[in-house]
């Protein structure tokens, strides 16, 4: 594969170019190098004082000229920035933290390395506990057997579709490993790869063998962001690149356990890394939950904090085969993860030597995390059953304990840290009990009789405060601490970008808020399901108004004395502390739609009925499901038009199905003459022509198995291509697609089914009676409540999401200050925003300041104390207003009708931005 990649692609090295000057380089500062060297050269030769005088002079004005282009030339290449791939990149290059340094590394003795080698070592020995060099020629493989139970399992892991769908899993142009292969290769082979891989993986997995090639995996050390002292080596992190033949068979090795073992044996609730549906939101809603709850009861709840150490790097292989062996998996898939674990040869740049591992699982393989969940899923377990309230996420462990006095509490947190000391002996894993925090999570002031308990002979101390998934918590859940951290870390990402920032010059306002919006302000929002309350104190919401207020002016460069409310209006951009109840209440009903929340009645659960409240439609259902593989698809898809089955029969049923959304209503329609269909549905007013198309094609299949057909080819057609896309696709996470598949499975148990896409109003008498059926059903009345079907999850986003717009407009039009620009902005303007975000940033600036009145105009200059006399500078007969120059000065009306006409108000200037800038820059008053 790989030789036909390169004979077909040869790769070709650029020619070398003579040094190439930078861009910002000009025939001033040649003139000024040569200037420089001739003085140099004179006062060389001469040695007089007055030369060397003339010498550094002229050198002094070279540097300060190298300075002032270097700096042009920085701010011509950030305005030249068009789109957010670059910004991005550029933001991540300003960002990096330098870690490499001299690479000297901490030894287990306090001593430090010498040379990069040892460094090498050093890290080795760390990652890769009980390593060996190894004699890769000098290996034998072990003798192959299978069975005929081992081969029917290699058929069912392996196949086709799975094949497909594993490949193109990945990224195009991951990283390779040693073999050079990357996704994209794997992924243009097509089906005439895929059959050559599909004997070669169900070998694989029947003689449990993993070929040398995929063995070799090459490692990569990187730094772990955020640590303070690089000079440890655990913090590195080693990446190890495998094959991605070997990763496509990890895929399916993994689907394969997900979808049998763990099927009828699950891991714990409780376990939320790497779990469908699940995530750090998941697991602090959890967290939080329960001591909300103790603290509500005026209860004490201690928090233990654990660290398993080296999780991922020191586990035994017997740990994970004992893992696997409890959950009932097949004899021959754990003997070929054994296999492939523990025959694994790691490569280090720098390292002639092969390695070979004796534990572990590689950090960046496929089935690792999964492995690992498996394995400690007996610790989790173990706690709750002993009503040790516990939740996992990967290495990290939760114990909460709540009673009402403290020495209760105690004595019950170090029975479950003897557990846990248990657990880690059985499996050779260790807790650094340095490492571990304890929080005493309470409302009272004295905590009597506290004994503090110990983990492996190491008395623990309490904290006032613990960082967990990404949180501060302290000790009275009062969030201040966590506020405050999320707020710096964001300025410090913002003035990163300050870099390529000026008040009129860098980025363009679009890709300022691009960056602030996506990049930064998440930052401070994550988590927010678990600690909205604390936006609702004024404090707060101050604090956050004043940071966010720092985007609103580097992407207007407007004057300091701007209000940000009015900043926010312009830019149609949420209050900040609007915007994190918006990603709280999402947060919300996503875990709720997925069975993952928690009923208690604590502070930040009260999101959902507050939002129910004010959208009371969201307690409906909605068309979202944990996500569902599809591998038994026993239907056909052709999305082109023209395509015909080979060896079609003459019998071929055809059913023309559409849908359709109008102001009526919504409704779906399925129309055949050979089976004498006529069915027009009405679906009410909440769902999507998308759902109406699903819907049409469910109810022909309801109709065909209605009417008992049975070994008939039956072609089912639909203008929809995005539902035959989205039935095409192996992972399903809607409701209605789901059952749409499993509909047509029955259907395909006595018949052949083919679903093909045509083309809409193309004068198909089947698709224009289809279409006049949906059209027919939309304008009919529902029997029922509404809705009928579930709601479209994008719907139930948009729903919330203008909820909280419309709270911004209501905040705005209720505002009793920034009056002019409430006079020129009365209603917050999408359509304004838009053209502001295609101008630059001195235009910006000039409508920014025309818009608010906050800008070089005598009035305002005079209120802060920088002029002597507010009146107009033309016609000297009023205050100068932005206001005044707009509407009403005679000495500008020249001008004023030239470019803006006659405009009678504020709004009437604020929709005519092109004619405001041209009316400004004529006059030259605001630049």
């Amino acid at each position: 594969m790989i030789d036909s990649y390169h004979e077909s692609c040869p790769e070709i090295t650029p020619p070398r170019h003579a040094e190439v000057k930078q861009p910002w380089w000009g025939k001033e500062l040649d003139r000024k190098r040569k200037k420089v060297r001739k003085a140099l050269n004179r006062a060389m030769n001469t040695s007089m004082d007055e030369d060397w005088l003339l010498y550094k002079k002229a050198k002094s004005e070279y540097k300060k000229c190298i300075r002032y282009r270097r700096s042009i030339g920085w701010r011509k290449f950030c305005g030249n920035i068009e789109t957010c791939k670059q910004a991005n990149r550029i933001r991540n290059i300003l960002a990096k933290q330098n870690t490499s340094g001299s690479m000297s590394l901490k030894k287990p003795d306090g001593s430090y390395s010498t040379s990069p080698d040892e460094a090498q070592r050093i890290l080795i020995e760390t990652h890769f506990p009980g390593c060996c060099v190894t004699q890769e020629a000098n290996r034998h493989d072990d003798i192959l057997t299978s069975t005929a139970e081992d081969w029917n399992l290699a058929q069912r892991v392996v196949t086709m579709d799975k094949i497909h769908w594993a490949i193109h899993s990945f990224l195009p142009y991951k990283a390779a490993g040693p073999d050079g292969i990357f996704p994209a290769l794997l992924q243009w082979g097509g089906k005439a790869l895929i059959v050559r891989l599909a004997a070669i993986m169900r070998a694989c997995l029947a003689l449990k063998y993993v070929p040398r090639g995929w063995r070799e995996v090459k490692v990569t050390f990187i730094p772990k962001p955020g640590k303070s002292d690089y000079t440890d080596p655990k913090s590195y992190r080693p990446i190890s690149l495998t094959s991605f033949l070997l990763k496509t068979m990890e895929r399916m090795c993994e689907r394969e356990l997900r979808g049998s073992a763990l099927m009828n044996l699950p891991l714990h609730d409780k376990q939320h890394a790497y779990s469908l549906g699940k995530s750090t939101e998941s697991a602090l809603h959890k967290v939080i939950t329960k001591i909300e709850e103790a603290i509500q009861n005026k209860e004490i709840c201690l928090g233990s904090f654990i660290d398993i150490e080296g999780a991922f790097d020191r586990t035994n292989f017997s740990s994970i085969k004992g893992a696997l062996g409890r959950h009932k998996v097949e004899p021959a898939l754990i003997d070929w993860i054994v296999y492939m674990l523990s025959t694994r040869i790691i490569k280090i740049a720098g390292e002639s030597q092969p390695i070979q591992i004796k534990k572990g699982c590689p950090q960046g393989g496929v089935l690792s995390p999964l492995l690992w969940n498996m394995v400690i899923n007996e610790l989790i377990s173990k706690l709750n059953d002993n009503h040790f309230y516990t939740v996992g996420y990967a290495d990290d462990l939760t114990i909460l304990v709540s009673g009402k006095t403290a020495s209760i509490v105690c004595d019950l947190t170090q029975a479950a840290l003897r557990i846990v000391e248990r657990w880690c002996r059985e499996h050779d894993l260790t807790v650094n009990p340095n490492k571990t925090v304890l929080v005493m999570f309470t409302q009272k002031r004295k905590l009597n009789n506290y004994h503090p308990p110990s983990l492996f002979s190491t008395k623990l101390q309490l904290s006032s405060e613990v960082k967990y998934l990404g949180l501060t918590l302290d000790s009275k859940l009062n969030w201040n601490k966590h506020i405050e951290n999320k707020i710096n870390k964001a300025s410090i990402t913002f003035w990163q970008c300050r870099n390529m920032i000026g008040k009129r010059w860098g980025l363009t306002p679009k890709i300022i808020l691009w960056l602030y919006k996506t990049v930064i302000r998440p930052m401070i929002t994550y988590g927010a399901l678990v600690w909205w309350t604390k936006t609702n104190e004024a404090t707060i919401i101050k604090k956050l108004q004043r940071y966010q207020r720092l985007a609103c002016m580097a992407a207007t460069g407007c004057m300091r004395t701007t209000p940000t409310a009015a900043l926010e209006a312009m830019l149609e951009l949420t209050p900040l502390h609007l915007h994190i109840q918006q990603e709280a209440t999402l947060a919300a009903i996503r875990l709720k739609t997925l069975n993952l929340w928690s009923k208690n009645s604590v502070p930040h659960t009260g999101i959902i009925d507050r939002i129910h409240s004010k959208i009371p439609i969201l307690q409906a259902k909605y068309d979202r499901i944990p996500k569902q593989f599809v591998f038994d698809k026993k239907y056909k898809i052709q999305l082109n038009e023209n395509s015909q089955p080979e060896g079609l029969s003459p019998k071929e049923l055809k059913i023309f199905t559409d849908g359709s959304k109008t102001n009526e209503g919504v409704g779906c329609g399925a129309f055949s003459e050979d089976l004498n269909i006529h069915i027009c549905t009405p679906l009410g007013t909440y769902n999507t022509v998308f759902q109406a198309e699903c819907m049409g094609i469910i109810q022909a299949a309801i109709a065909i198995d209605a009417r008992k057909v049975n070994d008939f080819p039956i072609r089912i057609l639909t203008d929809s291509r995005a539902v035959l896309q989205a039935l095409r696709c192996n992972v399903v996470n809607s409701g209605l697609i789901y059952e749409c598949h499993q509909r047509l499975n029955e259907v395909c148990k006595n018949n052949n089914v083919t679903l093909q896409w045509i083309k809409g109003h193309s004068g198909s008498r089947g698709n224009d009676a289809a279409d006049e059926l949906a059209r027919r059903g939309s304008a009919l009345a529902t029997i029922g409540p509404e809705p009928i079907i579930p709601i479209p999850f994008g719907n139930v986003c948009s729903l919330v999401r203008r909820h909280f717009t419309n709270q911004h407009a209501q905040l705005w039009k209720n505002l009793v200050d920034c009056r002019q620009a409430r006079d020129a902005l009365p209603e917050i303007n999408s359509r304004l925003t838009k053209v502001l975000m295609r101008l630059n940033k001195p235009q910006i600036r000039i409508v920014t300041s025309a818009i608010t009145g906050h800008g070089t105009f005598n009035k305002h200059l005079f209120t802060i104390g920088v002029t002597d006399s507010p009146l107009c500078r033309a016609c000297m007969g009023e205050e100068e207003t932005a206001a005044h120059v707009l509407l009403k000065c005679p000495e500008v009306a020249t001008y004023r009708a030239k470019h803006l006409g006659t405009p009678g108000s504020l709004p009437e200037v604020a929709c005519n931005i092109k004619g405001l800038l041209s009316f400004f820059g004529e006059i030259s008053w605001l630049e």
